[in-house]
């Protein structure tokens, strides 16, 4: 099903990031993907992005322009390589808080795949902060997603 999905990363200045993207939703039985194409640079370059929610984790993985495949959950410390157009980066992400609702958790009339419904009001929030780590630098940052109907 099409969804808006709205995502913000703050870095540790301060400066936000906003995107508004409309979002192919499967729900499934661990957890919400979500697929979406967007222009990081804003060149016409396109990056496909999937982002996988549930209570106990967000993974985003990005192909394209940019190449990622990022982790977050409580406690969680994760290794991974940012692949920019210059080269690979080594990259540790350390949640420090991370939080997940769903406004309706069940679906009426059984589940996606048999005919269920979701309500017009429904929304899936999830929220982080964690600290980036690359080439020794940590930086606090924070991401918000939003996900409507």
């Amino acid at each position: 099903m099409k969804v808006n999905l709205e995502y913000e990363s703050i870095d540790a200045d301060g400066e936000k990031q906003l995107s508004k993207v409309i979002a192919i939703m499967e729900i499934r039985p661990e957890d919400y993907k979500l697929t979406f194409v967007e222009d990081l640079s804003g060149e016409g370059k396109t990056t496909r992005s999937t982002m996988y929610l549930s209570p106990e984790s967000m993974r985003i993985i990005r192909k394209g322009e940019l190449n990622t495949d990022f982790m977050f959950g409580p406690a969680l410390v994760h290794n991974t390589n940012y692949a920019t157009p210059y080269g690979n980066l080594p990259v540790t992400i350390t949640t420090k808080e991370f939080d997940f609702f769903a406004s309706h958790p069940e679906i009426s009339g059984g589940n996606m795949l048999n005919g269920g419904v979701l309500p017009l009001d429904y929304s899936l929030n999830v929220s982080t902060s964690y600290d980036i780590e690359m080439n020794g630098t940590k930086m606090p940052m924070s991401m918000r997603v939003n996900v409507t109907l």
